[in-house]
Parts: C-alpha cells; sequence; structure tokens
C-alpha cells in the first residue's frame, strides 16, 4: 500500500527534471525567434522561417537526448523505491494477521510486474516526449509568421512582436500530443503518467501478494480532497473475488482497472491487505464524512480541500508558465545584439517578473490560510549546463534573476 500523501510527492524529482527541459526548449525557440532579425522580403523571410524551423526540430530533439538518461535512471529509482515501500507497508498488515511476510526480492512474479511497468512507463513517456519536437517545431513557424503580419500591418512594432511571440511560445511550446489527438502540457502528462504507473504497480504488487497469501479482501486508503466520484468507496472494505455477500465487490465497486476508477488517471487512492475478524477498519466513518466537509477557509469562504486542491494546483501551474516565459525572455536579451530590443525585453523581463512573484505571494497566501503545504521541491532542482547550455547534471542552486528584478521594481 501506497499513501495519497506519498502518491502526491513521490514524483517531484523528475518533475524538476522536466521542467528544465522545458525550460531549455523555450530558451532554443527564443535565440531562433531573435536570430530571424528584422523583416525583410516575406518570400526571404518564409525560407528563413522553414530552415529555422527545421533546426528548432532538431533543438528539441539534442535536448531530449540529453535528459533521457536521467529521466529513466530517476524513473527506475522512483519505480523500485516505491515497490520496496509498497511492500514494506502491506507487510505490516500481514503481520498483525499472523501471516507470513514476503520481501520484495522474495518473489519472482512481482519482480516482474515492477520491472515491466518500469519499461512501461518509460517508454510511455519517451514516445510523449517525442511529439514535442513536432510540436515546437509547428509553434515556431505560426509565431514568426504572426508577428511578421503584425509587423508588416503596423499593428505592432518589431520588438513588441518579438516579444510577443516569445512568450506565445514559452506559454505553449512544450506540449504533449496524445495517439487520440489530446493536447496537454508536458509537465501534466509527466505527472499523469508516472502517478498512474507507480500507483498500478503497487496495486498490481498487493494483489499478486494478496494472491500468493491466500488474502481475499482488501481496504481502499482515504485521503481529504478526494474527487466525488472516488469519495463513495473510499476507505472501505471489498472482496476481491466478490464472492462473500457482506462485502461490496472489489472490481465493480472501485472500477478498478479502468481509467477513471481505483488506481486510475491521476488516482492517489490505494489498497492493502484486510482480514475480517483480525483487522480494524482504518477509517470511522466520522472520518470518511470529515474529508468531504467544506472545512477550509479562504478569503472567507468555506471550500473542500479538493476544491482547494485544484485551486493549489492552478496557482503551480501558473507559476511554472511564468517561470518558462522569463526564461524565454532571458535567452531573447542575451542572443540579441540590437540594443532597443535587449531594452524592450528587459522591460517585459521585469513586467513578468513581478507578475510571477504575485503569483507565488498567492499561493503562498492561499496555503497560509487553508494550512495546505507549500510544495517548492521542484523549484529547487536546476540543471548543470556547460559553456554551450547543454545539459550535463542537476544540482539544486536557485536562481536569482528574476528575484532581483522584483526587488528593483519596488525601489
Amino acid at each position: 500500500m501506497l499513501s495519497p500523501e506519498y502518491l502526491d510527492r513521490f514524483s517531484d524529482q523528475l518533475l524538476a527534471i522536466i521542467d528544465e527541459f522545458s525550460v531549455s526548449v523555450v530558451s532554443d525557440i527564443a535565440k531562433r525567434i531573435i536570430m530571424m532579425g528584422n523583416i525583410s522580403e516575406t518570400s526571404n523571410y518564409q525560407i528563413e522561417i522553414l530552415q529555422n524551423a527545421g533546426m528548432i526540430y532538431d533543438d528539441v530533439i539534442r535536448r531530449i537526448s540529453q535528459v533521457t538518461g536521467y529521466t529513466e535512471e530517476e524513473i527506475k529509482r522512483m519505480f523500485e523505491e516505491a515497490g520496496v515501500k509498497n511492500i514494506e507497508n502491506e507487510s505490516v498488515y500481514y503481520k498483525a494477521a499472523g501471516k507470513e511476510t514476503i520481501t520484495l526480492n522474495q518473489s519472482e512474479s512481482i519482480q516482474q510486474i515492477l520491472s515491466a511497468n518500469i519499461q512501461k512507463t518509460f517508454g510511455d513517456l519517451s514516445n510523449l516526449t517525442m511529439t514535442t519536437a513536432i510540436k515546437a517545431q509547428t509553434l515556431f513557424i505560426d509565431t514568426c509568421n504572426v508577428a511578421m503580419m503584425q509587423i508588416q500591418t503596423g499593428a505592432l512594432n518589431y520588438n513588441r512582436a518579438v516579444a510577443n511571440a516569445i512568450k506565445k511560445a514559452a506559454r505553449i511550446s512544450t506540449e504533449v500530443l496524445y495517439p487520440t489527438g489530446h493536447v496537454d502540457k508536458l509537465d501534466v502528462a509527466t505527472r499523469r503518467a508516472t502517478l498512474t504507473g507507480v500507483n498500478q504497480t503497487a496495486a498490481e504488487i498487493n494483489l499478486q501478494y494478496a494472491k500468493e497469501s491466500g488474502c481475499d479482501y482488501v481496504e481502499t486508503t482515504a485521503h481529504a480532497g478526494a474527487r466525488p466520484s472516488h469519495a463513495v468507496w473510499q476507505g472501505r472494505v471489498f472482496c476481491i473475488s466478490g464472492n462473500d455477500k457482506d462485502y461490496p465487490p472489489f472490481y465493480e465497486s472501485t472500477g478498478y482497472g479502468t481509467g477513471p476508477g481505483l488506481c486510475g488517471w491521476n488516482c492517489r487512492h490505494n489498497f492493502h491487505a484486510y482480514f475480517p475478524g483480525i483487522s480494524s477498519p482504518a477509517y470511522t466513518k466520522s472520518m470518511l464524512r470529515e474529508y468531504d466537509s467544506k472545512n477550509m477557509e479562504y478569503n472567507g469562504v468555506k471550500y473542500t480541500e479538493y476544491e482547494v486542491s485544484q485551486m493549489q494546483r492552478a496557482h503551480e501551474r501558473k507559476i511554472r508558465e511564468y517561470k518558462r516565459v522569463l526564461a524565454g525572455i532571458n535567452s531573447g536579451m542575451e542572443s540579441s545584439r540590437n540594443e532597443e530590443t535587449k531594452n524592450a525585453l528587459k522591460k517585459e523581463f521585469n513586467t513578468q517578473s513581478i507578475k510571477l512573484k504575485g503569483q507565488e505571494a498567492e499561493l503562498k497566501n492561499l496555503c497560509y490560510q487553508t494550512g495546505r503545504r507549500y510544495e517548492s521541491a521542484r523549484t529547487q532542482v536546476h540543471a548543470t549546463r556547460d559553456k554551450n547550455g547543454n545539459i550535463v547534471g542537476f544540482s539544486r542552486s536557485v536562481s536569482q534573476k528574476a528575484v532581483w528584478a522584483n526587488r528593483k521594481s519596488k525601489k
């Protein structure tokens, strides 16, 4: 069994790596936009756009190769750590019931489950990440064409059009394309894939453990802030086989094995072994009612923890977006040889820095008022780059450039 709290935080390190990859892609696109220079003859400009778009594709593929080793290593570490943690937690329930416990290394079938899911999750993420190259290429062409039209029609001057192009590229550059046609941000897709992968692995291990030990019952975990469709079955005991009329059937009741169900998409619920007549329920009815109540106050309004959690996630997504925008503008400033363009981008950088700090202040205020944990782990991990800007490792140094720009604006 993996707790909801564990599942909420285990992927922070991987997501930090993905954030740095996204920043690198944004920086590469911004450099290419600046390199396009001023608008000249339309036909020549279109040729330059297509040539640079091809280079953007190559840039992203190169970035992917730089982080692949780190992501593969981190995925393996996450799954193995979660596998050991899950078995240890599960063994507590078997030991309390007087049953024989096992370790990860003692069961070949459990090891196979773990290994297969590591490979599947890495493959899924690799496929999604590769789609960012095509998306970035298309985005570059679109933003350059829009900028060209704005300048030629007089809607915007060159510097304003370039700044807007960089901001747009930063906001939507690292999107992934699912086979279904659905588009999502890379960080959101990564969190979903790893959370679902690790949780489903733990669930498969638990069912295999139960099978090998002759256990036919499980109790689902529960947490405040559960989505309404999951709140109906969280913290309850189920019969795996469905042969005991005193307990609801596991698969039918929880939707286990389906995307919207237990251990499905983005689900932080798990389950552990339960032995009727021996085990004690982990959750009382009053505890479960409390989880669903509107007991969190923010700016004078009462919310459920689920509602507050969604507000917090929205703030966090916005903060990451501002950081990508700042990275793009900074890259543009460093790449430009035109002082007028540099000054315009510097002004935009200061504006976006103030917005970032405002968004961070709103998030901290939300967490302060509601008592939720302010999660800063991902902002503490940054890429180490060589003199050519290639990612060669990861460290925990924190850039102060945006902080400094924000402080200067207040003087």
